[in-house]
């Protein structure tokens, strides 16, 4: 087995203990064969959405050679708890990264393994039999208002075609966009509907029920999954957990709805992928 400081991250295991009003404690364990020098500087880092192009803002001061960090300020104050973590090791030779890591996540080292597992597992099927390779476009929901098409006083969107937001009111509007991203897609239901006012012709809906995905990275409504190769773009409308191992979702079934090739969502790059 190579050593663990010639691979990506050095990071065994991060979890949280959350506390709603402040005073989330993250802890981390790095693997036994990670032979870097001493000392070690973590930094704490958080993000609401936490995937690739999340905008991570630095959390307190590093702390040194320990295995915990405190987080004080409160961050969630809906029903979702959509704020992430993670941690930013530097030691004497490089930097290291783990991944992100959310509140619900709190399972002991068992059911830890036991979830693990059973993700594997998953993501062998979607990636090797069922699953068709698209790419993950997460949508924004918090950061500076589009400064070209959100009324002021309503603070409503007016204009869905809108180049600076991509019609979601958040500056740039979605993620950076996460490749390698599996979802079994059964056959397309498509209905097409005339409107007896001639307004808009004929509208055709075609609607995907049943898709079955990852938890992780987990699937919300209005995020946007791109099909490799022919570009295709599906809508979330629906997301439902199908198996969940003591709270953590392993997969989840998802309807989707797709997108007409006018839709604003064909114009988002997806640089780097």
């Amino acid at each position: 087995m190579p050593p663990r400081d010639k691979l990506a991250t050095p990071f065994e295991r991060v979890t949280v203990q959350y506390a709603t009003t402040g005073g989330t404690k993250v802890m981390w364990q790095l693997h036994r064969l990670f032979t870097d020098p001493q000392p070690h500087s973590f930094q704490l880092q958080g993000a609401y959405g936490g995937v690739d192009g999340s905008d991570w803002v630095d959390i307190g001061l590093p702390v040194l050679n320990t295995f915990f960090a405190v987080d004080d300020e409160q961050r969630i104050y809906g029903k979702n708890q959509d704020w992430n973590y993670r941690v930013v090791l530097t030691t004497p030779t490089r930097e290291y990264t783990s991944g992100a890591v959310t509140p619900r996540e709190n399972l002991n080292f068992r059911d830890w393994r036991l979830s693990t597992d059973l993700i594997r597992k998953e993501r062998l099927r979607l990636n090797d039999l069922v699953g068709v390779q698209g790419f993950l476009l997460k949508r924004k929901r918090y950061g500076s208002r589009c400064t070209r098409c959100v009324e002021k006083l309503s603070d409503e969107v007016t204009d869905s075609d809108c180049p600076v937001c991509n019609g979601t009111g958040i500056l740039v509007g979605y993620y950076a966009a996460i490749p390698d991203v599996y979802i079994e897609i059964p056959p397309v239901d498509t209905s097409e509907q005339m409107d007896n006012l001639q307004a808009a012709g004929t509208v055709e809906r075609a609607v995907v029920q049943g898709c079955r995905a990852l938890g992780d990275p987990g699937l919300d409504v209005y995020d946007v999954f791109v099909v490799k190769g022919s570009d295709v773009r599906y809508v979330v409308r629906d997301v439902n957990d199908m198996a969940t191992h003591r709270g953590y979702t392993i997969a989840s079934t998802v309807t989707m709805n797709q997108l007409p090739f006018t839709d604003r969502a064909y114009k988002i790059p997806l640089e780097g992928t």
